[in-house]
């Protein structure tokens, strides 16, 4: 892995328990009660590691940056890290300042940013990105990285950025030797540190704010700071005050305040919903707003508040849908909230704006967006654009054609994809394409013996049809028992269609009507592997051991007849033995 690789890999690695802290959205602060032990507290003993701290951290350090590694070698093995160029919130400017120490282009940077944050949204890329440099993760030192900031401090003493970094980074770093507890649980040594850089940070923000009050990043982290060292909610809401003052839009300050309005801080449901109703009243102003909601929601929702289902329901899908329908109107070059779209459009069906958002995004990859991880977004890219090019208003189409291009050209093993361009060349009866896709096919779970010259469409379409059955906007609905009803009419001989039928009774725990089909598919096609490995499991829920156990040897002894048989094989013989090792426990 080469220098830069390493780079990103470590900054992207940061600890969530201290940056959901920062942004005012995770488990935060019980400092606030000082010492004392409130016994209505003893609800949430559940939250945290009381071992958490420097110790464990570093500790825990190798494992995620081994994971973070085998993550990395896998992309590059895929090609995906090739492919796409990742954007991150803080561009280069964490690689300047951390790893060149170049002090006068990180202020460069952000002085630019500053100057041109004109927009609500460009204001909160602003805000992100000061706080995204003001935080750490598995792999770096925080010693190290603070005697950087001490450095920059030093360079430029009379610039208000470098207070306003480290006293940020300070609150992640009093964090780091609290740790995530009950504060009869915390160390002597985690509330020396905590206390001494909370004490730091209040006195870097403050000293920023003086500096430049007009970039109330500062104020902004106050309010964390007030409520961790019990300055008192008064303090905290001065300092939301004065953000407001100068950014009434600024939704890291409203986020902060959501998270501490919490009955676990000293506050109540109804606080709660006070934050959310003002933010509600400025989602015409900044739709990006509308998280606010969602996370109150989902904060009421995880207590058993009367949210319960609320903050995943239609109705707020269907209002998020439209705020960053709003926001990428007025925003349409901000991949991130490009990706925002593209997930709730997708999430309602409506896969043509999905699709267009996904269009805009193209081959660079949104880091930290809500796909996740880069092999999550890829996969739902293709995912788009086959569903997109099955859409009624489309599948008749040019355009369906260039959307099936598209998702084959970015996944073409993906099954739902290569289903749902089964049902596409079996409605047009293209002979030539067909061939083509089903030599070229490299799914293991559709590739059968069926391809003939002339292809048989009929099994093509009951094919697709189960194919279809198997997509998340289908499953657990009454489509799902239709489509397979329909695929087994057309085709009940055919081992693909057996299979996901038999599926589809084991996921519902219909074990006896799985069987017939199972047993079928080893009938009419006993050298087909996927039928065999299922049938393992099949035995293993039906308490049937020693059946189970043939199953998965005869799977793991088979020998492949293809390509394909051999990547079945190779992906699912960990899985096989496992069936043979519950079996035997079990007997």
């Amino acid at each position: 892995m080469d220098k830069d690789s390493v780079k990103w890999l470590v900054a992207g690695c940061a600890g969530a328990l201290f940056c959901m802290s920062l942004l005012g959205v995770g488990s935060v602060l019980l400092f606030r009660y000082g010492m004392e032990e409130l016994a209505n507290l003893e609800d949430y003993a559940d939250e945290g590691d009381p071992s958490y701290g420097p110790d464990v951290w570093k500790e825990k350090a190798a494992e995620h940056l081994e994971e973070a590694a085998e993550k990395q070698a896998a992309l590059e093995a895929t090609g995906l890290a090739e492919r796409y160029t990742t954007i991150y919130v803080q561009d280069e400017t964490r690689n300047h300042l951390y790893y060149d120490q170049d002090f006068p282009a990180v202020e460069a940077r952000l002085t630019a940013q500053f100057a041109e944050a004109s927009t609500p949204l460009a204001k909160f890329r602003y805000s992100q990105h000061i706080r995204s440099l003001g935080n750490f993760g598995y792999g770096d030192d925080p010693e190290a990285l603070w005697a950087i900031l001490d450095a920059w401090v030093e360079h430029s003493p009379e610039s208000h950025l470098p207070y306003l970094v480290r006293g940020v980074f300070a609150i992640d770093y009093a964090w780091y030797y609290r740790g995530n507890t009950l504060a009869h649980r915390v160390t002597d040594r985690g509330w020396e540190g905590f206390r001494r850089y909370l004490d730091q940070a209040q006195q870097d923000l403050e000293h920023s704010l003086a500096l430049k009050p007009e970039d109330i990043e500062a104020a902004a982290a106050m309010m964390t700071v007030a409520s961790a060292a019990g300055l008192g909610d008064d303090v905290m809401e001065s300092y939301f005050q004065k953000t407001m003052a100068v950014n009434p839009l600024h939704r890291n300050a409203y986020m902060t305040k959501l998270n501490f309005a919490q009955p676990k801080w000293g506050g109540s449901w109804e606080a709660v919903e006070a934050v959310i109703a003002e933010a509600e009243s400025k989602y015409a102003e900044f739709p990006l707003m509308i998280k606010v909601k969602r996370y109150g929601e989902w904060y009421m929702a995880s207590r058993g508040k009367r949210y319960e289902g609320t903050w995943n329901s239609d109705a707020t899908k269907w209002m998020m849908y439209e705020s960053f329908k709003a926001q990428v109107a007025l925003n349409p070059e901000d991949l991130f909230i490009q990706a925002d779209l593209a997930s709730f459009s997708a999430d309602l069906l409506r896969f043509d704006e999905a699709a267009a958002a996904m269009d805009a995004i193209g081959d660079r990859f949104p880091q930290g967006c809500r796909f996740g991880e880069l092999q999550n977004f890829h996969k739902w890219r293709a995912l788009i654009y086959a569903e997109h090019a099955n859409e009624f208003n489309v599948r008749d189409t040019p355009d369906a054609e260039i959307y099936f291009e598209k998702a084959l050209a970015i996944m073409p093993e993906q099954t739902v994809v290569a289903g749902l361009y089964l049902g596409h060349l079996a409605r047009r009866k293209d002979d030539a394409k067909t061939q083509a896709f089903g030599e070229a096919l490299q799914d293991p779970y559709l590739a059968t013996e069926d391809w003939a010259s002339p292809p048989n469409y009929t099994i093509m379409e009951a094919m697709a049809k189960a194919g279809r059955s198997d997509d998340y906007g289908i499953q657990k609905t009454d489509q799902e028992p239709q489509l397979l009803e329909e695929a087994l009419a057309l085709a009940p001989d055919n081992p693909y269609v057996l299979l996901i039928n038999a599926e589809y009774c084991i996921t519902h725990d219909l074990f006896d009507e799985a069987r017939p089909h199972l047993e079928k598919a080893r009938e009419v096609a006993p050298e087909y592997l996927p039928a065999l490995h299922i049938m393992g499991w099949l035995n293993f829920h039906q308490e049937r051991w020693d059946e189970g156990i043939a199953a998965a040897e005869a799977f793991l002894a088979a020998t492949p007849r293809n390509a394909l048989d051999a990547q079945y094989l190779e992906t699912y013989a960990d899985d096989a033995r496992e069936i043979v090792e519950l079996c035997e426990k079990k007997r």
